[in-house]
C-alpha cells in the first residue's frame, strides 16, 4: 500500500490529530497528585534542626513550618521530633509521623545539643552533608547545657523582633557582628584537614526577664508543638497549651573547641575574643577597652565600633623549629568621643596623643587576648586556628620532613603585628 497516496495521507492525518487530542485530554483531566492538594501541603517544611544523643538514641527536633487553614496565608511553627537508633532512622520517623516528606532545602541552622559527652557529631554531620538533606551553607550552634530540643522550644518563643528565626539570626551575626560562625561545610573541612580541629559558637536562650504575666506562649509565630519523644504518635497541641512567657537570648559570646567531632573546651569570653581577632569574616561590631589611661589619668572603659580588620598568617620552619606570625590591622571608630573631651578641656592633651594612646592600649589588648588564645590551643592540643594547616598548605616538604608533628603545635613560636588605625 502507497501511503503517498492523497487518501492514505489524508487518513493518517486524523489518526495524528486524534492522538494529539486524546493526549490533550490526558493532561487536563489527569490529577497533580493523588490526594489533589497543593504541593506545600504534602511537604513538612523544616528551618531548623537539632542533634540530641538520647542514652544509646538519636533524637532530631525541628522547627516545621506549615499553611494555616485560614485563607490569609499565614503560617504557624510547630516543634516536631523523633528518636531512633540513627539520625537517618529519626528523619524517617518523623515524616511517617507527621504524615509528609520532610522538605530541608530552607534549612539554615543546626543545633547540636551539649548531650553528646564524648561522641564525636562527625557521622551524623556527614551524614547530614552526604545525603544532601541539608544545604552546605547551614550553620552550626552548640546548646551548652541544654539539649538541642530545649533550644529549638526556647528559640520558638523568641520575641516578635526575632520572628523571623533562629537561622536568620545566626545569619546576621556571621555578616554584621564580631562573633564567629561557622557553616556545616567549613567545620567538615577544618576537622577534615591536619589539625582535625575546628569551633561551634554557643548560643544560650533562657526564659526572659519580667515575662512571667505575659501570654501568647509564642511571640515567635508558633502555633504549637509535635510529641518528639518518639513514640509514633506525634499529637500536635496549641500554643495555649505550650509553656507561656517570652525567652531570649541569654550570650552568643562564647565557642567550643571541638577535635575528631568530640567536644574538647568551652572558651571564656576573653579567649573567645582571642579567637575573633583571627576569624576574617568577624570585620564588624563593637569591641571595648576596659581602663583606658592617659598621661596616668584613669578614663574608664570606652566603646569603639570595629568598621574593617584585616587578618593575615604566615608560618615557617626557619631552622627546622615551626614559627608563626599574625598580622592584624583593625579600623576602629570612638562610640565614646564625650569621654575623651576633658582630657583636652582641663588637661591640655592634644587629641593626636589621644589618638596615639587608644591605638597603643588597643595593640596591647589584641595581643594579649591572641596570646591567651594561643596558650589554650596549645593546652588542649587543639589547633582551631589552622595554624599547622597553614604550615601544610605552604611549607608542606618543610612539614613532611618534620619529625615530630604530633607537638608541632605545642612547639610553635608565634608572633605578632598588630595595627591599630581610627577612623
Amino acid at each position: 500500500m502507497d501511503l503517498r497516496t492523497p487518501k492514505n495521507k489524508t487518513r493518517l492525518l486524523k489518526i495524528y490529530k486524534l492522538l494529539i487530542l486524546f493526549f490533550i485530554l490526558v493532561l487536563i483531566l489527569s490529577p497533580k497528585s493523588v490526594t489533589n492538594r497543593p504541593e506545600i501541603e504534602t511537604k513538612l517544611l523544616l528551618t531548623s534542626i537539632g542533634l540530641d544523643k538520647v542514652e544509646d538514641q538519636y533524637l532530631v527536633s525541628a522547627t516545621a513550618v506549615m499553611p494555616q487553614e485560614s485563607q490569609n496565608g499565614s503560617t504557624m511553627r510547630l516543634n516536631v521530633g523523633a528518636e531512633a537508633d540513627s539520625v537517618s532512622a529519626a528523619f524517617e520517623k518523623l515524616s511517617l509521623k507527621m504524615g509528609k516528606k520532610l522538605e530541608l532545602g530552607l534549612c539554615g541552622l543546626i543545633v547540636i545539643g551539649d548531650t553528646f559527652g564524648d561522641e564525636s557529631i562527625l557521622p551524623h554531620l556527614n551524614y547530614l552533608m552526604a545525603s544532601g538533606k541539608i544545604i552546605p551553607g547551614a550553620y552550626l550552634v552548640l546548646s551548652p547545657g541544654k539539649s538541642a530540643k530545649e533550644a529549638i522550644e526556647m528559640s520558638n518563643r523568641l520575641s516578635e523582633a526575632s520572628s523571623n528565626g533562629l537561622s536568620k539570626l545566626i545569619e546576621h551575626n556571621a555578616l554584621d557582628t564580631n562573633m564567629p560562625a561557622i557553616t556545616l561545610l567549613q567545620f567538615l573541612s577544618e576537622t577534615g584537614s591536619v589539625t582535625k580541629s575546628s569551633y561551634i559558637p554557643c548560643i544560650e536562650i533562657g526564659e526572659k526577664e519580667n515575662s512571667d504575666d505575659e501570654t501568647g506562649g509564642s511571640g515567635s509565630g508558633s502555633g504549637g508543638s509535635s510529641d518528639s519523644s518518639g513514640s509514633g504518635g506525634g499529637d500536635s497541641t496549641s500554643a495555649g497549651d505550650q509553656k507561656s512567657g517570652e525567652t531570649e537570648i541569654k550570650s552568643l559570646s562564647k565557642i567550643a573547641f571541638y577535635r575528631d567531632g568530640q567536644q574538647i573546651r568551652f572558651l571564656s569570653d576573653e579567649e573567645t575574643r582571642g579567637f575573633t581577632w583571627a576569624d576574617k569574616t568577624s570585620t564588624q561590631g563593637l569591641v571595648s577597652l576596659e581602663n583606658l589611661k592617659v598621661q596616668d589619668i584613669e578614663v574608664g572603659q570606652i566603646f569603639c565600633q570595629l568598621r574593617a580588620k584585616k587578618f593575615k598568617l604566615k608560618t615557617s620552619l626557619s631552622n627546622g623549629f615551626p614559627e608563626a606570625r599574625m598580622f592584624v590591622e583593625v579600623l576602629l571608630e570612638l562610640e565614646d568621643r564625650y569621654k575623651l573631651s576633658d582630657l583636652f578641656k582641663y588637661y591640655g592633651i592634644s587629641e593626636e596623643e589621644i589618638t596615639e594612646n587608644i591605638q597603643n592600649q588597643f595593640a596591647v589588648k589584641i595581643e594579649n587576648e591572641l596570646v591567651s588564645i594561643i596558650d589554650v590551643m596549645k593546652e588542649c592540643d587543639c589547633d582551631a586556628m589552622g595554624l599547622t594547616t597553614n604550615l601544610y598548605k605552604f611549607h608542606f616538604k618543610d612539614y613532611k620532613n618534620y619529625a615530630d608533628k604530633e607537638n608541632i603545635l605545642s612547639a610553635m613560636k608565634v608572633d605578632y603585628d598588630i595595627k591599630v588605625k581610627f577612623k
